[in-house]
């Protein structure tokens, strides 16, 4: 009987300890009350047990006659003997009776054999399908607590996923900036700016060089023409790019410029744009012929025509009236 009741306190400390840490859901707290009900109803059978034995040994002692039934050996006594009646137990089974159901409180205790069999019926009627098949130590495992030294000391959570997080604001900044929503999109970007350069992860460069650009098109098609000039005056002052990369901000640069109506900024950017690439590729590539026609149209704005119609004629004949669109 000590021993159900000890069993009893600890699995209620430890189902406590979960609780806490909130490692349950409502089926676990439903799989745990029917438990926590049929190791008190456990105690009640025992206790009921007890006081069967000790009214049928107060019979057999008045009754002589019933003296041959003794012989037989009781094995309900043995268990309860050895269980049971120990000292300083009085105690924790009146404390026992009166925490179980007011259903199981209310049946008479009747002594024979009918009351112990009644009593195991409601033990049985409380344990779940789930409970019989795994029994108390599988339960006892699978409601274990972690052990704390194979915690991983040096992983942080929110360092671990910054790297996600970056690519999931970029993607959804390049989704706005597609639906044309300038304001949302440049707010993703400096979002991705920022976090990106705080941190040391593979693909860092490519994130960064993609996101500037979309600001600097996000700035310009808000009309924030000084923002976008700054954000691609950084991006070609990093010297970890390539020189297809600066080559490209060149050219990003001249159209910024060309917008903001600084001509000889807008040429000069321009002219850069197309020797570096034309170093790079041939000079009739298609990024050459892009960037030629970027400088028709600045040309054109400074009242330049007869020189922009020397480099039109450069160009493939499907390109020529390609700046006009």
């Amino acid at each position: 009987m000590e021993e159900m009741h000890t069993f009893r306190i600890e699995f209620r400390d430890r189902w406590q300890a979960l609780a806490i840490e909130q490692r349950f859901n409502q089926t676990d707290t439903h799989v745990m009350n029917n438990l926590d009900d049929c190791i008190r109803s456990a105690e009640v059978v025992a206790s009921n047990a007890a006081t069967i034995i000790s009214t049928r040994s107060s019979i057999l002692s008045q009754n002589p006659s019933s003296h041959s039934r003794r012989q037989v050996p009781d094995r309900t006594a043995v268990w309860v003997e050895n269980h049971v009646r120990e000292p300083g137990l009085a105690e924790a089974e009146n404390d026992i009776r009166s925490s179980v159901t007011s259903e199981t409180v209310a049946q008479p205790v009747t002594p024979g054999p009918s009351t112990v069999a009644s009593t195991v019926v409601r033990v049985q009627s409380v344990v779940t399908p789930s409970m019989t098949t795994a029994g108390l130590r599988g339960t006892e495992n699978v409601f274990s607590l972690p052990n704390e030294s194979q915690l991983l000391d040096n992983v942080d959570f929110f360092d671990d996923v910054q790297a996600e997080l970056i690519r999931a604001w970029l993607n959804e900044g390049k989704t706005q900036f597609d639906r044309g929503n300038y304001d949302d999109a440049s707010e993703y970007m400096r979002t991705v700016v920022t976090h990106a350069r705080a941190i040391e992860y593979e693909g860092k460069a490519e994130v960064l060089e993609e996101s500037m650009y979309l600001l600097a098109k996000c700035y310009c098609n808000l009309d924030e023409l000084d923002n976008s000039e700054a954000t691609l005056l950084e991006l070609l002052n990093d010297n970890t790019r390539t020189t297809l990369q600066k080559a490209e901000t060149r050219h990003s640069l001249a159209d910024v410029y060309l917008i903001k109506e600084n001509y000889d900024s807008a040429e000069k950017f321009c002219q850069e744009a197309i020797r570096e690439k034309a170093r790079l590729f041939s000079r009739n590539h298609e990024s050459v012929d892009t960037s030629v026609v970027l400088l028709v149209q600045i040309l054109e704005a400074k009242g330049l025509e007869h020189m922009a119609v020397g480099y039109k004629a450069l160009l493939p004949p499907e390109r020529r009236t390609s700046h006009l669109e």
